[in-house]
């Protein structure tokens, strides 16, 4: 019985010092502009970038922050206003957009939603003004194909 026991610690040591050398293996890296203000915040794991990442612009303003794997920006992102303000969101797949993305005007406002596909637009885009729909266009590989001047002209195409 005891070996069996120390076998099970054995194996739980194990694990433990596996999970400690991939987390000591990742660091936390901050890279800053010439003049010191912090232009870079995020995880480094074997010399590449891997988890969240903040930059920042030389003024020191939050420019986008977002998941990064092997160097390559994926998952989901936020892109700010130099007022702080959201300027757009969604994911990346590398540098290009892919799924629904949100855009805001300077002062928050949903200004258009659009769907992209290997970076291009393609399927729908709704523009905003105010808080309402003023237009929805059909994009296909960034080319418009379609378009209607109000949600209701889109609902009676259907």
């Amino acid at each position: 019985m005891g070996r069996i026991k120390n076998r099970h610690i054995a194996f739980i040591l194990l694990i433990f010092l596996q999970s400690s050398l991939v987390f000591a293996q990742s660091t936390y890296e901050k890279n800053y502009f010439q003049g010191g203000q912090l232009k870079s915040e995020g995880w480094v794991t074997k010399g590449k970038k891997n988890g969240y990442w903040k930059f920042y612009s030389s003024s020191g303003q939050l420019v986008k922050e977002g998941h990064i794997e092997n160097d390559i920006p994926v998952k989901y992102w936020f892109f700010y206003h130099s007022n702080g303000n959201v300027k757009a969101q969604g994911e990346l797949n590398g540098q290009e957009k892919t799924g629904w993305w949100l855009f805001y005007t300077n002062n928050g406002e949903l200004s258009e939603k659009s769907e992209y596909q290997l970076g291009k637009k393609n399927g729908y885009s709704i523009v905003y003004n105010s808080g309402k729909i003023v237009r929805v266009d059909k994009y296909e590989k960034d080319i418009k194909i379609k378009e209607w001047h109000s949600l209701e002209e889109y609902r009676n195409s259907h």
